[in-house]
């Protein structure tokens, strides 16, 4: 069995690195531990330098991992807590996307349209989500279809 970290056991904050610390611990078999360092920065006070940037690293650090599940829980706890971060819920559009939830990924894209009306990426995410679930549709067999 691996031998715990020294970053294990203190109180992370941004300026502790604790997406790095999380990253070992989760390198290192600790996910349990990991995830425990990854939700800490989702309870920082919002004025907290580059934090939406932050988080997101620790999201993108999972999803490099296809931990999809965990990745998710990440994202839905920086939304729970700063709601007004549409980088938050593109992440947790991506997470359901990948999870096969089509139709909470566009509701998550669509919101973070509403934050962000300008950014033309989430519109291309939006439109793009958008066009897999009219095609997913097409691609399944009605019940008529159906061969004796």
């Amino acid at each position: 069995m691996a031998s715990r970290i020294p970053c294990t056991g203190h109180r992370p904050t941004v300026r502790s690195r604790a997406p790095d610390c999380g990253s070992l611990e989760y390198q290192h078999g600790f996910v349990k531990e990991a995830m425990e360092m990854f939700l800490t920065l989702t309870k920082l006070p919002e004025n907290e330098e580059d934090l939406a940037e932050i988080i997101d690293k620790a999201g993108n650090f999972l999803l490099d991992h296809e931990d999809f599940k965990n990745a998710l829980r990440s994202y839905l706890s920086a939304e729970r807590t700063y709601p007004t971060q549409a980088l938050h819920y593109i992440g947790s559009g991506y997470c359901f996307s990948k999870l096969g939830n089509i139709e909470e990924a566009i509701r998550k894209e669509r919101r973070a349209v509403e934050l962000e009306p300008n950014n033309y990426f989430h519109l291309n995410d939006l439109g793009t989500l958008s066009w897999r679930q009219v095609s997913s549709k097409r691609q399944k067999p009605c019940s008529s279809d159906r061969s004796v």
